[in-house]
C-alpha cells in the first residue's frame, strides 16, 4: 500500500485559483506513482458556487460558513479519527501551484525523525522572492509585543512595510536547508510526527498567527521546523486576504497576536 498525503486546501470565493491548483495537483501526481493523494477541500466562501472536477483526482468539497484559514482546515483534520495513518498532511491556500516534480522530490527525502514540518521555499510570483523561512528563530516576548502595537495602530505597519519588509525579504533568497522556527502558513506541510503528537489542532483565532501557534506546539513536544530549500511552490499572492478591508485586517492581525502572547509568552 503506498504511503497517503492528505491535502486540505482553504477556498475563499477563488474558484479559479482552486481549479488552477487542483490541475497542479493531479499533474504532478501524474508525474509520481509513490503516494495517494487524497485532497479535501474546505470551502469557506460566502458566493458558493457549484464546485465539479472531472480529472481523476480523490476529493472531497466540505463547505464551511467561513470559520477562518485554520479554522475551516482544522474542522476538517479533527473530524478524521485516522489522521495519524497520513505520511503527510499539506495545509494551503488555494492560490498556488505545485511543480510537476514535487512530489517525486518529496518521496526521495528522508527526514530525522523529530521533523514535524517540512517548510519548502515558496517563490511569491508577484515579488519574486522566498517567502520562507517565515520565522528563523523564535520571536522574543518584546518582539510580540512590538507586533502587537503594528496591529493595534496600523500606521506603525505601513512605516515597517515601506521601509524595512523588501530589504528583509531580499535575504531569504539564499537562506541554506535546515532547522527553523516557523515556515509561511500558505503552504503547511506536516509530517506524520507531528500528528501522532497531536491528534487535533485546537486554534481558536479566524485568521493569522498559524505559524507561531504550530510552531509553539512543535516547540513543547521538543520537535522541530525543517526548511528545505530543494523543494519549491509557487504562490499567486494573496487572492483571498486581497480582499479583506484593511481594518479588519488589522483586528484580526491583533487578535492574533494578542493570543499568542497570552498562551505561549506569559
Amino acid at each position: 500500500m503506498k504511503p497517503q498525503i492528505l491535502i486540505v486546501c482553504v477556498n475563499y470565493n477563488s474558484y479559479d485559483a482552486l481549479y488552477g491548483y487542483l490541475d497542479s495537483i493531479y499533474e504532478a501526481l501524474d508525474s509520481c506513482d509513490k503516494f495517494d493523494i487524497i485532497v479535501k477541500i474546505a470551502d469557506n466562501s460566502t458566493d458558493v458556487k457549484n464546485f465539479e472536477y472531472n480529472k481523476c483526482l480523490s476529493f472531497e468539497v466540505c463547505k464551511f460558513n467561513n470559520i477562518g484559514y485554520l479554522g475551516a482546515a482544522q474542522s476538517i483534520i479533527n473530524g478524521l479519527s485516522d489522521i495519524d495513518k497520513y505520511k503527510y498532511v499539506i495545509i494551503s491556500n488555494v492560490d498556488l501551484s505545485i511543480p510537476k516534480d514535487f512530489f517525486q522530490q518529496l518521496a526521495e527525502k528522508e527526514y530525522d525523525d523529530n521533523v514535524a514540518w517540512i517548510a519548502p521555499r515558496i517563490l511569491s510570483m508577484k515579488e519574486n522572492k522566498n517567502r520562507n523561512p517565515k520565522i528563523i528563530k523564535r520571536l522574543s516576548k518584546k518582539r510580540i509585543s512590538i507586533l502587537q502595537l503594528f496591529y493595534k495602530f496600523p500606521i506603525l505597519n505601513k512605516i515597517y512595510e515601506k521601509f524595512f519588509y523588501t530589504r528583509r525579504q531580499v535575504s531569504k533568497q539564499d537562506f541554506p536547508s535546515g532547522n527553523i522556527y516557523a515556515g509561511h502558513g500558505s503552504f503547511i506541510l506536516l509530517s506524520n510526527i507531528f500528528f501522532t503528537n497531536y491528534n487535533k489542532i485546537e486554534y481558536p483565532i479566524f485568521m493569522f498567527g498559524e505559524e507561531i501557534f504550530l510552531a509553539e506546539l512543535i516547540r513543547m513536544k521538543q520537535l522541530t521546523v525543517f526548511y528545505d530549500s530543494s523543494l519549491t511552490i509557487y504562490d499567486h499572492d494573496h487572492i483571498s486576504t486581497a480582499k479583506m478591508r484593511k481594518d479588519f485586517y488589522y483586528q484580526c492581525n491583533y487578535r492574533a497576536v494578542s493570543y499568542l502572547k497570552r498562551t505561549f509568552y506569559e
